[in-house]
C-alpha cells in the first residue's frame, strides 16, 4: 500500500493477530515476498513502481511464491477490473472503501483454507502430477520434486534436508 495513512490503518488493525511486513510499492512487496515467503499478501492495486496487477502476476509466476494467497484492495469497482484481478490469480478482490472486519474475516478464511489444504496433503503421500489440475509453474515444481525423490529411492541416507537442498529451497 503506497498510502501512508491506509498502510498504518491496516498495520494497526492486523498486527494483533498476525506478523506484518509492509512495503510502499509492488517492487518492494515482491522483494519482501521472496525474502519472507509470507502466509498471505494484501496489496493495493494502484501503486508506484509496480502496481498490484503486476505484483500479482509476478507472485503467481514464481514457484517460490505461487502458493501464497493474494488479496487485492482497490478503488476500482467495475466488474471488468474485478474479473481482471481474479483472472490474474488474486484470491480476493476488495473494493475501497472497505470494512476492516470484512478484510479480517476474508484473511482468516483464506489462511484457514490453506491450513486445511496442508493438513489434507500431508496425510496424502501419493503425488501424481498428471492427475492434479495445476499451473505450469506448479507442475514443473512437482515434476522436479518427484524426479529427485525417484532418483534417491534406494538411498537410505537421503534426508529431508538433502531433498530441500536439491529442490533449491
Amino acid at each position: 500500500e503506497d498510502n501512508v495513512d491506509l498502510r498504518s490503518f491496516l498495520y494497526e488493525n492486523l498486527e494483533g493477530d498476525y506478523q506484518i511486513a509492509v512495503a510502499e510499492n509492488g517492487l518492494q512487496g515482491f522483494e519482501k515476498a521472496i525474502e519472507l515467503i509470507p502466509d498471505l499478501i494484501v496489496s493495493d492495486m494502484m501503486m508506484p513502481v509496480m502496481d498490484g496487477f503486476s505484483l500479482c502476476t509476478k507472485i503467481r509466476s514464481d514457484e517460490r511464491t505461487s502458493h501464497i494467497p493474494f488479496v487485492l484492495l482497490t478503488a476500482r469497482s467495475t466488474i471488468e477490473s474485478k474479473l481482471a484481478g481474479l483472472e490474474l490469480g488474486a484470491d480476493e478482490y476488495i473494493t475501497k472503501p472497505f470494512n476492516i472486519r470484512e478484510l479480517q474475516v476474508r484473511i482468516r478464511n483464506l489462511l484457514e483454507q490453506r491450513k486445511n489444504l496442508r493438513k489434507s496433503f500431508s496425510r496424502e503421500v501419493t503425488v501424481q502430477p498428471k492427475n492434479i489440475c495445476i499451473t505450469s509453474v506448479d507442475e514443473r515444481f512437482l515434476n522436479h520434486a518427484v524426479a529427485i525423490m525417484e532418483s534417491h529411492l534406494s538411498d537410505e541416507q537421503f534426508s529431508v534436508e538433502r531433498f530441500a537442498e536439491e529442490m533449491g529451497m
